[in-house]
């Protein structure tokens, strides 16, 4: 079946455009931390707002999740605190194994003072 042709009108390639955009945004490496900074700033002025309150109200909804006759029911904050936290450190385990492999740490001079540092991080709060 044949395409259909495309529109000539005025702002017919906005949306394409951002089709591309959004494609591209988590190729760049610096995606990542632009989205941790708009969502950062939107949290920030949300709860310093006059509607605040709701921002606080927001992190204790119940949120359930139902699977395979199982359901556990946990408040937004701790979905976040438990769910989103592991996830995260799972994935800079992972980044931290293919560096030590394969990448800039897999030297064992390079891969020295991360570990001190490491180790020093988890050794000075304890």
């Amino acid at each position: 079946m044949r395409e259909p042709p495309e529109r000539t009108t005025p702002g017919a390639g906005v949306p394409r455009m951002m089709v591309r955009a959004l494609r591209a945004f988590p190729v760049i490496e610096s995606s990542g931390a632009l989205a941790l900074l708009a969502a950062t700033l939107v949290a920030l002025s949300w709860a310093n707002s006059p509607w605040g309150a709701t921002y606080g109200e927001l992190w204790g909804w119940e949120v359930p999740v139902r699977l395979l006759g199982f359901e556990v029911v946990e408040s937004l904050r701790g979905w976040v605190n438990d769910g989103a936290m592991t996830l995260f450190f799972f994935v800079i385990g992972l980044e931290i194994k293919g560096e030590l492999a394969s990448g800039e740490l897999s030297d064992r001079r390079a891969a020295a003072l991360p570990i001190v540092a490491a180790v020093g991080g988890m050794a000075l709060p304890a």
